[in-house]
């Protein structure tokens, strides 16, 4: 499967494997995004950084991403405050919401054009047997403190269909699960 990140790469970097032995305050194993922006955050606190990865810096699974930068991962947050707590499940949600802030800072910060934009995350379902997993789901975020209002319409529709969104209230707009019947 080609990559449109990959493919659309006007500037190419290819780096030489290394020659002679070097010193540095950190190695990071791994040139993908967690990589590089370890190896970004680390060098603003001026730490000498070297990246090792085997292939090209950001080819593999960064390179096949979809760039899709959210806090919203499926239905999660009920599995989360179930499973560990609300406690537990709150910090995870604020931590997601903090570094997607870092992120559009750094992008700000840095000049970086990468068409980054705010837009809201959708989880839906064509099937009505499916509902109760999603309420489930805003209930759970509810608990969070992450307000999830029901709403009936929509930017864009799918046709003959019924849906229902709901949106963080947060300073971002990164989160919204949708529940459609076709």
């Amino acid at each position: 499967m080609n990559s449109f990140w990959i493919d659309t790469t006007e500037e190419k970097k290819n780096y030489s494997p290394l020659s002679e032995d070097i010193h540095v305050d950190v190695s990071i194993i791994g040139g993908g995004i967690l990589g590089v922006s370890c190896a970004y955050e680390l060098t603003k606190r001026g730490y000498s950084v070297a990246i090792v990865d085997k292939d090209d810096i950001g080819y593999k699974a960064t390179g096949h991403t979809t760039a899709k930068i959210t806090s919203q991962h499926g239905l999660f947050y009920d599995y989360l405050v179930q499973s560990y707590g609300i406690s537990f499940a709150k910090d995870y949600l604020q931590a997601n919401e903090r570094a997607i802030d870092h992120i559009a800072s750094v992008v700000q910060e840095e000049s970086i054009s990468c068409q980054f934009e705010w837009q809201n995350s959708y989880v839906y379902t064509t099937k009505p047997e499916e509902v109760p997993f999603l309420k489930k789901e805003i209930s759970a975020l509810s608990l969070l403190d992450f307000e999830a209002p029901f709403v009936t319409k929509v930017r864009f529709t799918f046709s003959d269909s019924r849906c229902c969104l709901f949106s963080s209230s947060s300073t971002i707009s990164s989160f919204a699960l949708l529940i459609c019947f076709m």
